[in-house]
């Protein structure tokens, strides 16, 4: 038996940078939704739990409590992998990276990194989320329209 595809949601507020990596994960054969806002990417987990979470993190990190920490609530066994530039040290020592589970890739990122981050999140990725709901298989709805 096929085992099946990861699931992977990802998070860009700018619409050029969230389809970019979403052509770069869905291209490596990843089942992939795209969301542009920290409200989009709750209401999905609230539903139903991606494998693989990739968060483009544009500014620092949000005020308490922080998306991740909300997400890792809705959602305790999904991988978290951070794009950022911003994130200090002090960011990185916060309870969410401590917790595990949480890798960070400092910018400007590069597919190849992030591609190595994934297969890293798939090998940690428990073989069954018994219980968890997963995506919708193929949402693209929430993805940017090309003009």
């Amino acid at each position: 038996m096929a085992e099946e595809k990861k699931e992977v949601l990802i998070l860009d507020e700018r619409p050029d940078g969230l389809m970019d990596l979403f052509e770069l994960v869905y291209g490596k054969g990843f089942e992939t939704t795209g969301v542009s806002s920290e409200k989009e990417a709750l209401s999905c987990v609230a539903r139903r739990s991606p494998d693989i979470l990739i968060e483009h993190l544009r500014d620092s990190i949000p005020a308490e409590p922080s998306f991740v920490e909300r997400f890792r609530h809705l959602s305790p066994q999904t991988r978290i992998i951070l794009l950022s530039g911003h994130l200090s040290d002090l960011a990185r020592q916060a309870p969410e990276f401590r917790e595990g589970g949480i890798e960070w890739i400092p910018g400007p990122f590069q597919g190849p990194k992030l591609l190595e981050a994934l297969d890293r999140a798939v090998q940690a990725v428990p073989r069954s989320a018994a219980g968890q709901e997963k995506l919708p298989r193929s949402n693209r709805s929430a993805l940017p329209q090309n003009s």
